[in-house]
């Protein structure tokens, strides 16, 4: 298993984990909402569903890109890796606008999702040296 798709599994397997904790509503803390707290959960949960597809989608044509050897299939990887950092960003910039009310507990949250955009890239610029190279 070359970098880049080394790098995309972890990705896909954290957002995975992120995913299922919005899901669950385990973990992530509303607390900061007060009386609105509720209001959030079916928007949260969809996010939480959306990134479980997408994360096994990704797991999928990682095996894909492995088994296939074709030049297209790291482009349909990247796409989706496109598309699951995409979904990562609100999650991210909502998180820091709630540490910066105070709530520095949201950092933990904050970080999550970095680390998971961290493994992105990771396998972003790895997957592209590689399409450069060949």
């Amino acid at each position: 298993m070359n970098k880049s798709y080394a790098y995309a599994v972890v990705a896909a397997l954290l957002s995975l984990a992120i995913g299922a904790c919005y899901v669950g509503d385990v973990f992530f803390d509303y607390g900061f909402l007060g009386p609105e707290i509720g209001s959030e959960g079916e928007t949260v949960q969809l996010w939480g569903y959306v990134s479980i597809g997408l994360s096994i989608v990704l797991l999928a044509a990682v095996i894909c890109a492995m088994n296939a050897k074709l030049k297209w299939t790291n482009y349909v990887l990247l796409g989706i890796l496109f598309l699951l950092c995409f979904i990562q960003l609100p999650p991210v910039f909502l998180w820091l606008f709630v540490m910066l009310l105070g709530e520095w507990g949201a950092g933990v949250s904050v970080l999550l999702h970095c680390l998971v955009l961290v493994a992105m890239i990771g396998s972003v610029r790895a997957m592209r040296r590689a399409l450069v190279v060949s």
